[in-house]
């Protein structure tokens, strides 16, 4: 029963992506949007849907914060790939906290931002994760700030 509970919620997170993407593209070819925050904590995301998300998210270049808590990723590349595309302009806080980031991905996001990534962003919370590296995007958050000052 457990695994089939955890396939459903996966779906519907799959499918939640989705419409999160038609909605926001609708929503950008009517509006200029700003100060936008999306939500997307505690709804079981994985590894797979990380892709999907990317994508959605670089039809909002305006989202400023990304809720990404409470979820099950351990592999946050393809959201990397797009902030460093520079696909996500605009975001200044990213919150990862509760998920399953590994050294490896902490690692990968404090490069990320040193190469440019996410040039608005000024905190990124990822207390609760195994990880044990999250000084390195602390650091890399301030030596960025440092050299842009």
């Amino acid at each position: 029963f457990g695994h089939v509970a955890i396939r459903h919620a996966c779906e519907g997170a799959t499918t939640e992506l989705r419409s999160i993407h038609k909605e926001a593209s609708e929503r950008v070819a009517q509006h200029r949007l700003r100060n936008l925050s999306l939500e997307l904590s505690y709804k079981m995301l994985q590894d797979q849907h990380m892709p999907t998300l990317a994508e959605a998210v670089k039809a909002v270049p305006s989202v400023e914060k990304l809720h990404l808590y409470c979820n099950q990723l351990t592999d946050i590349s393809a959201l990397l790939e797009v902030g460093l595309a520079g696909a996500l302009p605009s975001v200044r806080e990213i919150y990862l906290n509760q998920n399953k980031l590994s050294n490896a991905a902490v690692s990968a996001l404090a490069k990320a931002i040193e190469e440019g990534a996410f040039p608005k962003l000024d905190g990124v919370e990822l207390d609760d994760n195994p990880a044990t590296n999250k000084a390195e995007v602390k650091e890399a958050l301030a030596k960025r700030n440092t050299f842009s000052a």
